[in-house]
């Protein structure tokens, strides 16, 4: 029994440090695991970059695998990303994300989102029927122009959402870079990774700041610049198969340069509203609160003359608002304590009534302050001449410089504002 005992003890503390061994050796190895990685990422300033890239890429892998299939069609796999590529791709917007699903959540403008069907949807969705050298290709550059708040970017993230296609959203901030060569470096990489997504939107909002009208004192960046993205503009119309649309929209469509207007050759007026438009406009707001709402939008489409999309929009919400005040002051004024629910009254013509005395349309406010500064400037420029002393013939005794160059700007500030306010109303 000893000798079986000593055996056995000999047995256990044998295994014992074994165990010790084998979790000694594996501790070891995790050190110098970690030790070795960490100074490779000392050695290599690459090397987060690097991973950051592979992320990025089997995001994009996912994304471009998930729509692939929405459409009906095969996966393909990404090609490799550059580092300036996985810049560019954080300005990608998902599609899955945006809050419209197709050109029937945008209210109005039949026509327009007609003719970008026909233009747009279809040769991404249908390559087949668009064959190459034929009068069917459809243009590679779209512009969209016309007032603040009448639906030019809904339309943007409708067509990238009814088309699948990826919406890479670009700002001027993008691209225009204080580094020397940086600036041509995303603007080959917008290029680069809209090739690697296609079909895909490269959507450039206010393009008028980004490709105004060349002057003589332009810096030397911006000219660089401009020449290397209309050369590589011009490479897509070269590129038959290329499901790449650059699509551009502005309040000024006067200021964006010529050439920039020529790579555009389909514009587009999305206007104000006319009644019938803004009739459908507001059907579509509402549509999700249709059992609150007991006003005519016929009625409400008559009364609501000037307004934008944005500005519809908005007054709907105010109105909305108006119903939950009210049921806010009953609650408060039975002296009880706020509920977790509110049973709240039918949205009324009254209403929007109200909501319209601080709701006007876009700009209005605006311009009545500038007009008020004028004539309050123009008053005080009176009374300042009704108190200079006069010569024989009743004009004023002194006259300088300044008092002509003021009237001068202060007729220029009028001319200014009337000539605004009259494109507003065209």
């Amino acid at each position: 029994m000893t000798a079986n005992g000593n055996r056995g003890c000999g047995g256990s503390s044998a295994s014992q440090a074994f165990i010790i061994d084998l979790l000694y050796t594996t501790v070891s190895l995790a050190c110098v695991w970690f030790a070795a990685s960490a100074l490779r990422r000392s050695l290599d300033p690459l090397y987060g970059s690097r991973r950051q890239n592979e992320a990025r890429r089997r995001e994009l892998e996912e994304r471009l695998a998930r729509q692939r299939s929405q459409a009906g069609q095969s996966p393909v796999a990404l090609p490799p990303l550059s580092a300036t590529e996985v810049a560019v791709a954080q300005y990608l917007v998902d599609v899955d994300e945006l809050d419209v699903r197709g050109l029937d959540d945008v209210g109005g403008h039949e026509e327009t989102k007609q003719a970008l069907r026909e233009l747009v949807i279809l040769p991404f969705q249908h390559p087949e029927l668009f064959t190459p050298g034929s009068l069917l290709q459809p243009p590679r550059g779209v512009l969209l122009y016309g007032p603040p708040g009448t639906g030019k970017t809904m339309l943007a993230k409708a067509l990238a959402a009814e088309s699948g296609a990826f919406f890479l959203n670009v700002a001027p901030s993008t691209l225009l870079s204080k580094w020397v060569g940086e600036t041509q470096q995303l603007t080959r990489a917008i290029f680069s990774l809209a090739h690697k997504l296609q079909p895909c939107i490269v959507f450039i909002d206010e393009i008028d700041a980004l490709f105004r009208t060349r002057a003589a004192d332009d810096h030397e960046v911006y000219r660089d610049f401009k020449a290397e993205m209309m050369q590589l503009w011009d490479g897509l119309t070269t590129d038959p198969s290329a499901q790449i649309l650059l699509l551009g929209a502005t309040n000024r469509p006067w200021d964006v340069d010529t050439a920039i207007q020529r790579r555009m050759p389909r514009s587009f007026l999305v206007d104000l509203p006319d009644r019938q438009q803004r009739r459908e406009i507001l059907r579509v707001i509402l549509r999700q609160d249709a059992h609150r709402v007991a006003a005519d939008l016929d009625a409400c489409a008559a009364m609501t003359e000037e307004y934008s999309g944005s500005d519809l929009k908005e007054l709907c919400r105010a109105a909305a608002q108006l119903t939950l005040r009210d049921a806010l002051r009953e609650v408060q004024g039975r002296g009880r304590a706020l509920p977790s629910t509110l049973c709240l009254r039918h949205i009324t013509l009254a209403d929007f009534q109200q909501a319209m005395r601080s709701v006007p349309p876009t700009g209005m406010q605006s311009e009545l302050y500038y007009l008020q500064q004028l004539q309050a400037a123009a008053r005080r420029r009176k009374a300042a001449q009704d108190a200079a002393p006069r010569d024989g013939d009743g004009e004023p005794a002194t006259c300088t410089v300044g008092d002509v160059d003021g009237a001068e700007e202060l007729d220029v500030n009028l001319q200014d504002l009337v000539s605004h306010i009259g494109r507003r109303v065209r």
